[in-house]
């Protein structure tokens, strides 16, 4: 009887363990969609970006996303889910992703970029992509950031500054139209 209450006190344990774990598990598979997703978006932005330059790489960009619809998909889905269900969430998470890359990424070139994509495009493998999101990504997309609720939104200011303006033109007077 003492044996079978251990083998009891065993299986109780491990079932705890692995109950404690479930959560760590899931932050895990929303932090691997998170990447995956920002490294699609950032792909698709910088496509766009360098259109127009020596780099367009949008016919890339296009086989890249064919290759990993499946797991783009999949991890669009774990956002949703994380989300609580809302699409519209998961939209807002994505334009936030986008307007990071808005003005460039922070360290790659077009050319780079267009390089990434071609060699992505090629292969279809859940696991290189992920590690492609975390090179090209970095350290910026290491914790997902949880997206704006709509009782926080009120809070928001959105505010400007005209340094960079002036910087670019400085011998404009006050006043004085830039364009």
């Amino acid at each position: 009887m003492h044996l079978c209450s251990m083998k009891g006190i065993g299986g109780l344990a491990a079932m705890l363990l692995s109950m404690a774990s479930a959560p760590t598990m899931a932050q895990s598979q929303t932090s691997e969609a998170h990447k995956l997703r920002s490294l699609d978006i950032m792909l698709m932005v910088s496509s766009l970006r360098c259109r127009t330059g020596r780099d367009d790489f949008r016919a890339e960009y296009e086989r890249f996303a064919s290759s990993h619809l499946a797991t783009l998909n999949r991890a669009g889905a774990t956002l949703q889910r994380s989300l609580g269900g809302s699409a519209r969430s998961l939209d807002r998470m994505g334009v936030q992703i986008a307007n990071r890359f808005g003005d460039g990424h922070p360290s790659m070139s077009c050319a780079q970029l267009a390089a990434l994509t071609r060699s992505l495009g090629k292969h279809a493998d859940a696991r290189l992509l992920a590690a492609a999101a975390d090179l090209a990504l970095g350290d910026e997309f290491a914790s997902p950031k949880p997206p704006i609720t709509q009782e926080q939104a009120p809070s928001i200011r959105i505010t400007y500054s005209m340094v960079g303006l002036m910087e670019a033109y400085p011998t404009l007077a006050i006043g004085e139209p830039a364009f």
